[in-house]
């Protein structure tokens, strides 16, 4: 039989073994519901490792981290389910391309929408370990995956693909309705419109990027126009021309391009064609047929207009294109005839015709500027014949 000694140290030691699982427990509750008051913290975190009460046997310990091989098959499962295609169970939206954590429990969350499901679960729940949203498993583990950014980044490179294929499928179809033309008259006259408007497109932005220079040249050719009509007016007022009568009163006498009024000798050219120079006094009159030479200005232009200021000459008198030699006068010039001969005229022995002050104002400045005077039209020299 045991002594009293002994009986005495086995109710000591099993009353010891009974206080030690007493605080075990406790500790082990207090660390449940995080009221370890010695850290002073609002949220104190849970033990790193089992505690003691687990390791005594008295409660049942954390099960122990998964390894690699059973990630794999949590994530397979995931995958099979395609959790990742769906939406987030916390906030129900979609994943894209935000981060996602996989659950040891193989269900898949936003990690921002996990992590404040975790600091909710711990404010409401007095310090308890948050639960699976799903399963409602305890002390899970978790791993951030990507599934849901490749998922997403590949449903983006499909729909920017699809977009540039029907873009160049449209296109290629514009190039084939171009070519063939619909059957039904309505679209036709609609493919013929957009046809006929894409031809001219190119003339017409032609036309517009050339308008700036086309207007520039025309407001410089108005410009030397106006020039040129101030300098013949400036010379008609210097140099005035009266006409002389002929010796009979009649008809005005001709006169070359180099007389007496105009003190212009006009440039000859010998048999051999060089220049036989100019005299110093006033050419001879030579005879002309000014009949032939009007007959032949009515013939090239009915209404002729001044070469000099370009503007018309008005009706020359007909009654000068039967050349009869019996209508002349002496030398061969025809008589005058005031009812039919309009004021104002010079034809000249060329056959050319200006207005009698507009080959003035050329002659005086022809003078002024020391050149021989040519008709302005061929360039010959010319026996003037004034229309009064």
């Amino acid at each position: 039989m045991p002594s009293a000694a002994q009986r005495g140290r086995r109710t000591t030691s099993g009353a010891s073994t009974a206080v030690v699982a007493s605080a075990a427990l406790q500790a082990h509750r207090a660390a449940l519901l995080r009221l370890g008051a010695a850290s002073g913290c609002a949220e104190p975190r849970a033990p790193p490792g089992p505690s003691l009460a687990q390791r005594l046997g008295l409660v049942p310990g954390p099960p122990p981290p998964l390894t690699p091989a059973q990630w794999l098959e949590v994530h397979l499962q995931s995958q099979a389910r395609q959790d990742s295609c769906s939406d987030c169970a916390i906030c129900l939206r979609p994943f894209r391309g935000e981060g996602q954590v996989l659950l040891s429990c193989s269900h898949t969350y936003h990690d921002r929408c996990l992590a404040s499901l975790e600091r909710f679960a711990r404010q409401a729940g007095g310090g308890a370990a948050p639960t699976c949203p799903l399963c409602r498993a305890a002390a899970y583990e978790k791993r951030r995956i990507d599934d849901a950014q490749r998922l997403w980044r590949h449903s983006c490179a499909a729909r920017i693909q699809a977009a540039w294929r029907g873009l160049q499928a449209r296109r290629a179809y514009r190039a084939v309705r171009r070519l063939l033309p619909p059957q039904h008259p309505a679209l036709r006259r609609r493919w013929a419109a957009e046809a006929l408007g894409d031809a001219a497109a190119p003339l017409v932005a032609g036309v517009e990027s050339g308008a700036a220079e086309v207007d520039a040249l025309f407001a410089e050719l108005d410009a030397t126009a106006a020039a040129a009509g101030t300098v013949f007016q400036q010379l008609s007022a210097r140099c005035p021309v009266s006409v002389p009568a002929g010796p009979s009163g009649g008809s005005p006498q001709p006169s070359t391009a180099a007389n007496s009024r105009t003190g212009i000798t006009a440039g000859r050219r010998d048999e051999n064609g060089a220049d036989a120079g100019q005299p110093s006094g006033p050419a001879p009159v030579q005879q002309h047929d000014w009949e032939t030479a009007i007959a032949r200005c009515l013939e090239r232009d009915e209404q002729p207009e001044c070469a000099i200021c370009l503007a018309p000459l008005g009706q020359l008198c007909s009654g000068h294109g039967g050349g009869s030699k019996g209508s002349s006068g002496k030398g061969g010039r025809p008589k005058a005839n005031q009812a039919q001969r309009p004021a104002g005229v010079a034809v000249l022995s060329c056959s050319h015709a200006y207005h009698a002050d507009c080959l003035s104002a050329f002659e005086a400045f022809a003078v002024s500027s020391d050149l021989s005077a040519a008709c302005p039209c061929c360039r010959s020299a010319y026996a003037r014949l004034d229309l009064c």
